[in-house]
């Protein structure tokens, strides 16, 4: 999914659902301490890498693949957000099911890595997209999603359902983690590059001064 100048704007004033799993330490590709910066305007939003566009070039091909192979019906909807907290959703399609209206969400993804994190089972997708998808489902209220991947030239459905549980365990660290932003509060520092940064950016100067180690000082 690719975002428009009103909705990466939007992003600034809650949690999307591609966020979370940075947010809960689950993403082999960013972390608590990337999504912070952003949030508090401190760097630039992440450009968009190679995967990304690829996906968003792909995007419309898969939906219409599923469309293909599933016979159903699909609407791309506008950001969608949380009756009450400022989550928001941005899923790929909304299906559409003759006589029930919309039913379920579609999220697409491609994946040419060599490395598999994708199971045989219905819903064994890698966990950083598991919680993308149930982020969606708390946020819109449906119960369930497909989750479409084109990996190595190969087209799975996936299908996952709602889970109160993990979407309520979702949104608790999603509110502990906005109210850091909204105090200007850094999530706890590890040894990550982002750790890195954001020390950048608050500590931007060097004065040259060196500091010996006493033993009141490692005390």
């Amino acid at each position: 999914m690719s975002f428009t100048k009103e909705q990466l704007e939007q992003r600034r004033q809650g949690i999307g659902a591609s966020e979370v799993s940075a947010i809960v330490g689950l993403s082999p590709f960013r972390t608590a301490h990337d999504i912070y910066l952003e949030k508090i305007g401190a760097v630039d939003p992440t450009p968009e890498t190679l995967p990304q566009k690829r996906g968003r070039i792909l995007e419309s091909a898969l939906r219409d693949w599923f469309c293909e192979d599933t016979g159903l019906k699909v609407w791309v909807p506008q950001s969608m957000k949380h009756d009450t907290e400022p989550f928001y959703a941005t899923p790929d399609g909304i299906i559409l099911r003759e006589g029930d209206g919309p039913s379920a969400l579609l999220e697409l993804k491609s994946d040419f890595s060599f490395q598999n994190h994708w199971g045989e089972e219905e819903d064994a997708v890698p966990d950083w997209y598991a919680v993308q998808v149930a982020f969606q489902l708390g946020v819109t209220g449906f119960d369930l999603a497909y989750l479409a991947v084109l990996r190595l030239g190969n087209f799975r459905i996936y299908t996952l359902r709602r889970d109160q549980d993990i979407i309520d365990t979702l949104f608790a660290a999603c509110r502990e983690f906005w109210t850091l932003v909204q105090n200007r509060t850094p999530p706890r520092l590890d040894a990550s590059d982002s750790s890195r940064n954001l020390l950048r950016s608050l500590f931007p100067e060097n004065n040259g001064i060196i500091l010996k180690a006493t033993p009141q000082a490692d005390a």
